[in-house]
């Protein structure tokens, strides 16, 4: 978790002109990778589709898990990572992004990735309760609030509602 933290921090740009809209999120090579050298971490040149909010999920509800668990110190997190990382959830509409998720297919909105980044937020919301994780996601460059993942928690939700028991019930584009 360190390193992907370390990853996303180097390569933070991803997350800060989607939401500053420097960027097109549409198109993949745009966002933050989720490939990249493991040795100095650093991202593949090739082109992929690093449209993959699964990952992401991933990354924050592991986080947030290890915080909880006292493995990971709340006061060595990256903060304002976190809350960038919310933020381009809330710029590209996570709840309906079309992204290729799991299985790396055609681009779709995906309950299985959708289901991460909600496992991730609802993870992030309840280390919200404490007062000193409030105020660091408060003062980011990027701020979020209570309100923005419950926002997003409850968009999450409902689309789930609407997808489930399917992965998708979008119309199969080829």
């Amino acid at each position: 978790v360190q390193s992907l933290t370390e990853f996303f921090a180097k390569h933070r740009h991803r997350f800060v002109d989607i939401i500053e809209g420097r960027a097109d999120f549409q198109e993949p090579m745009n966002r933050p990778h989720i490939r990249f050298d493991g040795t100095d971490l650093t991202e593949l040149p090739e082109k992929w589709s690093h449209a993959q909010n699964d990952a992401l999920g991933y990354f924050l509800w592991l986080t947030c898990e290890l915080i909880e668990r006292g493995s990971i110190s709340p006061s060595q997190t990256d903060w304002p990572l976190i809350a960038q990382l919310v933020r381009y959830w809330m710029k590209i509409k996570v709840w309906q992004d079309e992204d290729s998720g799991h299985w790396e297919e055609v681009r779709k909105v995906a309950a299985s990735s959708i289901g991460c980044a909600l496992a991730g937020l609802s993870s992030l919301r309840r280390l919200m309760e404490s007062a000193d994780v409030r105020s660091e996601l408060l003062k980011a460059s990027h701020p979020i609030s209570t309100e923005d993942v419950d926002t997003l928690i409850d968009q999450c939700r409902s689309t789930l509602m609407q997808i489930l028991p399917s992965e998708c019930v979008q119309a199969d584009p080829t």
